[in-house]
C-alpha cells in the first residue's frame, strides 16, 4: 500500500497529532511535510485503519479482502504496489 502524498509518519499517530501541534506551536512547514506529507490527516488515518484491518483479516483469519485485490474508489489516493518476485 502506497500513498504518494504521505510520508513515513503518516502511518503512525503523528498523522493525527502533528497537525494539532502545528496549530498551537506554528511548526516549520518543512518539518510537518517531511514527517507526514501533504495528505489530509483524516483521510490518511481512515485508509491506514482500513488497509491494516484488511491485511490482518486476510493473513490471520484467512478471509479474502477485496480491498487488497484492487484499488478502491473509497481511497483514490492509495496505490497498491505488487511484489515483483
Amino acid at each position: 500500500v502506497y500513498m504518494p502524498e504521505a510520508e513515513h509518519f503518516s502511518f503512525a499517530d503523528h498523522q493525527a497529532i502533528l497537525p494539532q501541534l502545528d496549530a498551537k506551536l506554528g511548526l516549520p512547514e518543512w518539518l510537518v511535510k517531511g514527517m507526514i506529507g501533504t495528505i489530509e490527516p483524516g483521510a490518511a488515518t481512515a485508509a491506514v485503519r482500513a488497509y491494516a484491518a484488511a491485511f490482518f483479516d486476510f493473513h490471520l483469519r484467512g478471509q479474502p479482502q477485496a480491498l487488497l485485490e484492487s484499488e478502491s474508489p473509497d481511497y483514490p489516493f492509495v496505490d497498491l504496489i505488487e511484489d515483483e518476485d
